[in-house]
């Protein structure tokens, strides 16, 4: 390992979503814990930016709006610049904090946008995934940081942190609404009927979820923009279920907290309840099989579950069995 540097102020740049922001979390908290005395900022879209919100490793919070590739003149040019986004902006803003220190990954092939990390930063890395090595993506950032000199951790934690305001705010919200103080949460992003599964067969595996598991409550949300697939789910819904929209991203975060599972497809929400050490049921792709294990819930007790890429009754059959013992597993051990 090479000798530790000093650097005096980091910059971390990530433009990517919620889930792929915490998987920063840990590198954050590994660089405080290697330069205590360092200013630590972080550069993030206005939407990823409450992830951050009292986050004790991090000085400053910079929101940017993507393609902006102008440094923030309120931020002093830092030593070290680490690129955790192998996207051409996350790149080019990383270029223009003019850092002598300037560190990423870049992905092979991948046509052009491939010239950008090799020409704008200091040390551009190949990303495992490129040579066949599917490691999750905190240990692959972890990495990077034993790369620079750091001394690090292989079981760093996901981290989202939440006030008790929020928490006590998320408890009183749910115990004013009907049915058990025990919840089962359902994400509804849109990519749930890709490849063709229609939003009666999502409604279905909801339904199988309340009369399988009569003790808990089911509490489905969505994203801002994915209310339609809520609204063509409800009809189809035997049982009624207290449904989460319109909240802030940390308000919807703190009811999630209070849940005893999350059942989603494979998105942001899973690791949001994997930094807030709830249990997921992680629904990838089938074409993901190969791969998965780059995205799969971190550290949390988590299941697995692989839905064919096409619809079909039989394929449906399946995937509702496999996820029912996935909730089942999850369950029983949670309360060991």
């Amino acid at each position: 390992m090479p000798a530790q540097p000093r650097f005096e102020h980091i910059s971390l740049i990530k433009l990517d979503h919620a889930g792929d922001v915490l998987w920063t979390t840990p590198t954050v908290a590994t660089l405080r814990a290697n330069f205590p005395a360092a200013r630590i900022s972080v550069c993030c879209t206005d939407y990823t930016a409450p992830v951050w919100q009292n986050n004790p490793a991090v000085d400053d919070i910079i929101a940017i709006s993507p393609p902006d590739r102008r440094w923030p003149h309120f931020l002093p040019r830092p030593d070290l610049a680490l690129c955790l986004d192998t996207r051409t902006p996350a790149v080019r803003l990383t270029y223009a904090s003019g850092a002598a220190v300037r560190s990423g990954y870049y992905y092979f092939p991948r046509g052009l946008s491939v010239l950008w990390p090799l020409l704008l930063l200091t040390d551009p890395v190949l990303h495992p995934a490129s040579r066949g090595d599917f490691a999750h993506e905190v240990d692959v950032n972890r990495r990077l940081l034993e790369r620079l000199g750091c001394q690090t951790n292989s079981t760093a934690s996901t981290r989202l942190f939440l006030t008790e305001q929020e928490l006590q705010a998320a408890r009183q919200f749910l115990h004013q609404q009907p049915g058990h103080v025990n919840r089962i949460a359902v994400h509804l992003p849109r990519k749930w009927t890709d490849g063709g599964w229609p939003p009666e067969h999502v409604a279905r595996l909801i339904n199988l979820l309340a009369a399988n598991f009569p003790e808990y409550s089911v509490l489905l949300s969505c994203g801002p923009g994915e209310e339609p697939l809520l609204e063509a789910v409800t009809p189809f819904l035997s049982v009624p279920a207290l449904t989460i929209t319109g909240k802030s991203f940390r308000d919807w975060a703190a009811v999630l907290k209070q849940c005893s599972l999350l059942v989603c497809r494979d998105c942001g929400p899973v690791h949001v309840a994997a930094a807030l050490d709830v249990p997921v049921v992680s629904i990838f792709e089938e074409s993901k099989r190969k791969e998965h294990m780059r995205w799969e819930p971190w550290l949390v007790p988590h299941r697995n579950v692989f839905r064919p890429d096409l619809f079909s009754n039989d394929a449906a059959e399946s995937f509702y069995q496999d996820s029912l013992d996935s909730v089942r597993a999850l369950l029983y051990n949670a309360k060991k």
